[in-house]
């Protein structure tokens, strides 16, 4: 099992650049495309986060309820693919970290999401660890 784990996290970051390559591959110009893709790939980690922290708070505060979190994570998926093609409300769609930011490459980037993203994911993964703190493990 460990095995297969350490083999994962080593595929992982060797797919971002492979992604990078062969979009670079299809459009004519593979070393110009890598960076761009990159750059796309992370800048999804402030949602990413957002979740983790989430998670965090969850587990902290309303531990028997931490498998939720997974249909959080599935529901923020969920927005992100069928959102715009049901039409869901606007409220609903922004209840994803994920469309608050760009659609890169090529959308215009703002700083703003990649500021208070990662901040709500600190005071969220702070408060459930103060949650975690004050439970009795034991």
């Amino acid at each position: 099992m460990r095995l297969a784990l350490r083999r994962d996290r080593l595929m992982i970051p060797a797919w971002v650049p492979a992604l990078g390559l062969a979009h670079g591959l299809s459009v004519g110009d593979p070393g110009g495309q890598l960076g761009p893709v990159l750059a796309a790939a992370l800048s999804q980690v402030p949602a990413v986060w957002t979740l983790t922290g989430l998670a965090v708070l969850v587990f902290g505060l309303f531990p028997k309820a931490t498998p939720a979190v997974w249909a959080l994570v599935g529901g923020c998926l969920a927005i992100g693919w069928l959102g715009p093609s049901l039409k869901f409300p606007a409220w609903a769609i922004n209840l994803s970290p994920y469309t608050h930011l760009p659609k890169l490459p090529g959308a215009d980037a703002t700083a703003a999401p990649f500021v208070w993203l990662p901040a709500l994911s600190a005071l969220f993964a702070l408060l459930g660890l103060v949650g975690v703190r004050r439970r009795d493990i034991g």
